[in-house]
Formats: C-alpha cells, structure tokens, sequence
C-alpha cells in the first residue's frame, strides 16, 4: 500500500480477541480515516467503553488486508494488537513455539489448526469480495465446512 502510514515492528498477536488496536500516538500520526463506527461499545474487563472504529489497511508479513482498528489506550503495554478476524483476513496463522507468524499454506496440511483450515479457504482461487472484515472469518469458516 502506498500514501501515510505507520510502521509497528512488534506487536501483541492475540488470538483470542477480534480486535485490531493501535496506541493513540500511532494513530494520530495517520491521516483522517473512513469511521466504520462511532461510540461503539466494548466489552473490556472493566465494563463497556465506547470507542471510534476507522478502517484501515493493515499489512503483516507482505500481506495485506483491509481492517476495523479501536485505539488502545495510551497507558497499553503494546504498540499495536493484532487479533484472530485481521489474521484470518491475511492467512497468517501462529507459530507459537517459533514465536512468529506464517502464512497458513507453509504448514504441513497435517498440522494445520482449524483456524489455518479456514483461512485457507477464504484465499483459495482468485481475489473475491467477501464483505465486511467483521464477516471475513464467518464466510471462510463456511466455505471450509462446506467442502469437508
């Protein structure tokens, strides 16, 4: 992608969360973005918080994929918080005991986790629409359980 951007050399991957969050600072360096959402309400530990949701393209690893990113609070330990939905978008998996990201068709089909099966089947065949980011992971899931 071309234009302003911001570069995060290490970010927390959490796959069990959706989000894709960015520190404040980060995100003020960017250009005014598309609100996908305003005042949306989080569940957090604390209770429900409103945030502004912007789109974004986020690129990992050579791959890109459009995104929803929130702002962390500034206080956060993390520059940037990847979550399982932007994972699933780009067909990167986790390689926990080497610490990394992959993209799903470098593991063996043997050992591929489920999660690595669906994203497989969101970047079979040539580029299609798959709508809304919220819904990438959904429609791969059901291509994939459609041909198993």
């Amino acid at each position: 992608p071309q234009g302003p951007h911001v570069v995060v050399e290490r970010a927390l991957v959490d796959t069990g969360s959706s989000d894709l969050e960015l520190r404040p600072s980060l995100l003020a360096r960017l250009p005014r973005l598309p609100i996908v959402a305003s005042g949306a309400v989080y569940e957090t530990s604390l209770g429900g918080e409103a945030y502004d949701a912007f789109e974004v393209l986020l690129t990992v690893n050579g791959r890109t994929c459009a995104a929803v990113v929130t702002c962390t609070d500034e206080c956060s330990s993390d520059d940037a918080l990847i979550g399982h939905m932007a994972l699933g978008a780009l067909g990167l998996c986790v390689d926990c005991p080497a610490r990394r990201l992959m993209p799903w068709e470098a593991l063996p089909a043997a050992t591929r986790p489920l999660a690595c099966a669906a994203a497989a089947a969101l970047h079979r065949g040539p580029p299609r629409a798959v709508g809304p980011v919220q819904c990438a992971s959904i429609r791969a899931w059901e291509a994939w359980a459609a041909e198993t």
